[in-house]
């Protein structure tokens, strides 16, 4: 649907000689890339801002508003009220030294840095003032009524002087929810994986527990530990290269200086299948089953052999990771009634979310 908002580069979390064959492997990366629906309600903007600018260029803007534009209408369409909509900008600057030079194909600069001396802030936040004042009107033109309290701008001047710093990244809150398929009565699925969920604004998570490629790490606090912001690099720098695209990388803990934090990276899973119903995924065909199997497995700590049931000629066959470290919804992240932790990388970056423990599926088969 709409771009990718890449947050970070993606990093494979399985070892291709190892633990998969080939054809496996080929499985899980075809369905990461096809995977659109892990990209709803994300744009990015390409180009967007000449250096020393903050006019958005409009063949930049145009495609993106278009796609933006299309999704709200599908969500709209089923029914989802506008009101539930939150639309978030993040707007940078990179730390390559603002100044006053004219660029290229221009004759002047649209600012003036508010009258005090050129700096990468001004031009951070101002980029996504203007984006937002753009969505705004060009979204209200074709009939979508968004208005001003819909959308916050967060803004940032990156350690990185790389141009591509220079950018707008927008996400729309509460389209997710639209596009689960809730099962049909009438009809039996051939193909389901059972997986204790973990819930993010009702949307469901996986958790990566693979031992060496991005599991979870706890930072033990002593009595007088109150290195908070020390920890919380350290837990970055242990797992940050992990977080895929479409991934957060999360921090929980008890919020004073003598429990544990937990730091680990979650994944939303958000299509791929025929339905959903709770922790249970059912699926039509043999291919997109085993494509979701292998990208679970890809992020999952598998004690000894995956468990499989059942046989096509029977009618069902299911892949159960309840017994295995994440799948059993159970692993470090989260409870029933829900529990605080912070998005520390990745979509909504700074975020306070609720994890809960609710999406579980009925009984495996024998």
């Amino acid at each position: 649907m709409g771009k990718v908002l890449n947050f970070s580069k993606w990093n494979s979390s399985i070892n291709e000689n190892n633990e998969f064959t080939a054809n496996s492997f080929n499985r899980w990366k075809t369905f990461e890339q096809s995977n659109d629906q892990s990209k709803y309600g994300k744009y990015e903007f390409d180009q967007l801002f000449p250096d020393n600018m903050v006019t958005p260029r409009k063949e930049s803007y145009e495609p993106v508003i278009k796609q933006m534009a299309d999704d709200l209408n599908k969500a709209l369409s089923e029914k989802k009220k506008l009101s539930d909509i939150k639309i978030n900008i993040i707007s940078s600057a990179s730390s390559r030294r603002a100044t006053d030079a004219i660029p290229k194909g221009h004759t002047k600069l649209d600012h003036n840095y508010g009258g005090e001396e050129p700096n990468n802030e001004f031009l951070a936040k101002n980029r996504g003032v203007n984006i937002k004042k753009v969505i705004i009107e060009k979204l209200n033109d074709i009939g979508i009524p968004v208005t001003d309290d819909m959308i916050n701008v967060k803004w940032r001047v990156s350690e990185s002087p790389d141009p591509s710093e220079q950018y707008v990244k927008v996400n729309i809150e509460g389209l997710l929810s639209n596009i689960f398929k809730e099962p049909n009565p009438k009809k039996k699925y051939a193909y389901e994986i059972l997986y204790n969920f973990y819930s993010i604004d009702n949307v469901p998570y996986i958790v990566n527990t693979k031992i060496g490629n991005g599991a979870p790490w706890t930072s033990e606090r002593g009595e007088n530990d109150d290195l908070r912001g020390e920890k919380d690099d350290l837990g970055k720098r242990k797992l940050s290269k992990y977080v895929p695209s479409n991934g957060i990388l999360v921090k929980q803990g008890f919020g004073d200086n003598t429990g544990s934090v937990e730091y680990g990276i979650m994944i939303p899973i958000v299509d791929g299948y025929s339905a959903i119903d709770k922790g249970k995924l059912m699926f039509d065909n043999e291919d997109a089953y085993n494509k979701m199997k292998d990208y679970i497995e890809s992020y999952t700590q598998i004690s000894n052999t995956l468990k499989e049931t059942g046989k096509p000629e029977t009618g069902l066959v299911q892949t159960n990771f309840l017994g295995e470290q994440g799948g059993g919804g159970n692993y470090i992240f989260g409870k029933d009634g829900g529990s605080n932790a912070t998005i520390l990388q990745g979509d909504g970056a700074g975020k306070t979310i609720v994890i809960k423990r609710n999406w579980k599926p009925a009984n495996a088969i024998a």
